[in-house]
């Protein structure tokens, strides 16, 4: 069994695989996909799929170039706009490859497009639940809702308390916890009506996103 997480930047891409040498890869960046082949040939891994938990806005996903290069399945959720996805799933779906299965989660707010996946004990959120004091991904962008990111964070909430959290980004080397921790310290995960919620990510004001936009229409 192999998991880990491959990038030294905010960034995060993740590797896990049971049956090897077949593995998955979980939002890969462009600028990482030299390092992602050379760490594969160096294991004597296959990746078998690339998935991408939304349309990025911060940076320009690695998954098409993957594909291309190594004959992989693109995976994105059902409303994703990338023609380059070979597989789109939604709630509910289950991704099985060997003799792993990732349950599909539909997670909506920060992109229209959004999705976590549950594996073992781990939740993949994408940009739909950073860690801590970090909340999560803003919703000012193209597709974003705060009115259902809030719905999703109730669903999280739902969801089994001992689920260790691994987000797609983290700027202060914060460490993956699990939800019963997040619950503690992440403010997004305040119990608040949904316009409660609505008013609390006005109130945080996060300043020009529109070099994100441009990055949106890349992916």
């Amino acid at each position: 069994m192999i998991f880990a997480q491959l990038n030294d930047k905010s960034c995060k891409t993740y590797i896990l695989g049971s049956k090897l040498p077949k593995v998955i890869l979980i939002d890969p960046v462009l600028e990482g996909v030299e390092d992602y082949i050379e760490y594969i040939d160096k294991n004597q891994l296959q990746i078998s799929a690339v998935i991408d938990t939304h349309s990025h806005a911060d940076h320009i996903s690695g998954s098409a170039v993957l594909k291309d290069r190594i004959d992989c399945e693109y995976i994105m959720h059902e409303n994703a706009p990338s023609q380059c996805v070979t597989k789109r799933v939604k709630e509910g779906d289950v991704i099985e490859i060997t003799d792993i299965k990732l349950e599909i989660l539909d997670t909506k707010g920060h992109t229209n497009d959004s999705i976590s996946l549950i594996w073992a004990d781990k939740l993949f959120t994408g940009d739909a639940l950073f860690l801590d004091d970090g909340g999560a991904g803003r919703d000012d962008l193209p597709g974003g809702d705060s009115a259902k990111h809030w719905a999703t964070l109730e669903k999280f909430k739902k969801l089994p308390e001992d689920l260790v959290v691994y987000p797609a980004h983290d700027y202060r080397n914060r460490k993956p916890s699990t939800l019963a921790n997040q619950k503690k310290t992440n403010p997004h995960l305040k119990e608040r009506t949904q316009q409660e919620f609505v008013n609390y990510l006005n109130d945080l004001k996060l300043g020009p996103a529109e070099w994100m936009k441009d990055v949106l229409s890349m992916n």
